[in-house]
C-alpha cells in the first residue's frame, strides 16, 4: 500500500479486522494494487457526444417525417374511402332508378 510502519500500524488492516470479527470463515487473497484508470481525453469525450446527439437528432427528424407521412397517409386513404361511399350511393340511386323504370315498361 505503500505506508510506512508509523501509518500502517496506527490505520491497521482492513483484511486484520475482517479475519478478527468475521462470524464465519474468511479467505483473504493478496493482489496487487489497482492500476490508475485511463480515460480518453475531453476533447475525444466531446466529439463521441456531439456524433451520439447528432445520431439522435437524426433518428427523431426521420420518426417526425415518418408520422407526417403516415398522416397524409390517413388522409388520403379517407378520402378515398369517402369516394367510394360516394360511388356506391349513387351505383344504389341508379339501381334503384333502373328498377323503378323496369316496372313501369310494360312488354
Amino acid at each position: 500500500r505503500g505506508l510506512g510502519k508509523f501509518k500502517a500500524a496506527f490505520m491497521g488492516s482492513t483484511s486484520k479486522y475482517v479475519v478478527k470479527h468475521a462470524p464465519c470463515n474468511v479467505l483473504i487473497i493478496k493482489g496487487t494494487s489497482m492500476k490508475e484508470e485511463i480515460h480518453d481525453p475531453a476533447a475525444k469525450v466531446d466529439r463521441l457526444e456531439k456524433a451520439e446527439r447528432e445520431r439522435r437528432e437524426a433518428e427523431n427528424k426521420t420518426v417526425e417525417e415518418h408520422e407526417v407521412d403516415v398522416e397524409e397517409v390517413k388522409k388520403a386513404e379517407e378520402k378515398e374511402r369517402a369516394r367510394r361511399v360516394e360511388e356506391d350511393r349513387k351505383v344504389d340511386e341508379l339501381e334503384k332508378s333502373y328498377s323503378a323504370l323496369n316496372k313501369n315498361i310494360v312488354i
